[in-house]
Formats: C-alpha cells, structure tokens, sequence
C-alpha cells in the first residue's frame, strides 16, 4: 500500500490515526468489545519501587513507595494491532520495547501499583481505539444532513446577496 504525499505528511505530523484495514477493522472492534473486562495478568508486568519524590518529609526520603510499572509491548493476549499502537504510545521505552508507567500519587506503594497498573490498562484501552471507524448512529447522520443542507442553503443565499451586490455595483458604473 503506497500513501500519497498528503496523506505520509499527515501521517507524519503524528496524527497516526489512519483507520486500520477490514480484516483489523473485524478483529479491533471484537477485542474492544471485550475491553470492559480487562485484566492485565499479573505475570504481564513488574513492578518495582522507588523513593519518591517532592515534599514529604523523612517519611519520602526512608520509603521507596514510587511504584514503576513495566509492561513489555509484546504479549500474547494483545492482539498485533494493539502492540503497534503501543509503540507510538508516549509512554514507550524503544530501548526495552515496554511500556513504562509510574505513580507516586499515595504514601502507600500498593496502592501506587495499583494506579499505575490501571493507568496501563487505560493506555492499552485508548490505543485500542485509534484507527477503529466504528458505525454513524442513524441520529446522528440525520443531525450532520440536516447542518449539510442549512450550510448549503446560507453559502447559496450568501452568493446570491454577493451576486445581487456586485450587479448593483455595475449598473452604477453605467
């Protein structure tokens, strides 16, 4: 599949939401639907803790409560699509081909792990989305038609009150 220049530059500016093929299409909106009910398993991830940061106190400087989260891009349960994806993610680590996520937000480093382990599933939800066409609502549709034809109804009364102008503008000149 070649890309025209417009479409590589538009690509390349770091939109990267072109929609995926049928087949991926098919396979996308299936694992979507199953999103709801995402766990990420356990052996999936490694957490390690760090000493946070920032006010605190001696409690911040004595307790590594900074939970790092890391996920490898390549799983067996993330269908191809998703891993691609999760290599444009911001949160991407090209060296170790992971995804990296940390959270200090608590004292407690359960907690942080666990927030920062549903911080990947939300990155893995979002990313799942992009390039998904998913199907217009009939409402919807009949709502974007209705302001079609209102647009097209104003640009036509605008050219002719121009038009009318214009004449006008002639006819004195004459």
């Amino acid at each position: 599949m070649t890309l025209s220049w417009l479409a590589r530059r538009w690509y390349s500016s770091g939109s990267r939401n072109l929609p995926l093929d049928v087949q991926t299409q098919a396979i996308a909106k299936s694992w979507i639907s199953r999103l709801s009910e995402l766990k990420i398993p356990s052996e999936s991830v490694q957490v390690t803790y760090a000493r946070s940061s920032g006010s605190g106190g001696q409690h911040v400087n004595k307790t590594s409560s900074k939970a790092v989260v890391r996920m490898s891009a390549v799983q067996k349960w993330l269908p191809e699509y998703v891993q691609q994806a999760l290599r444009r993610d911001s949160h991407y680590v090209k060296s170790s081909d992971s995804i990296i996520v940390a959270d200090s937000s608590t004292r407690s480093a359960s907690q942080n792990a666990r927030a920062a382990q549903q911080r990947i599933a939300d990155i893995i939800r979002s990313v799942s989305m992009h390039g998904v066409v998913h199907d217009t609502h009939a409402h919807t549709a009949r709502r974007v038609g209705e302001h079609k034809r209102n647009e097209k109804k104003n640009t036509e009364k605008h050219k002719r009150m121009h038009k009318e102008k214009k004449a006008l503008r002639r006819n004195d000149k004459e």
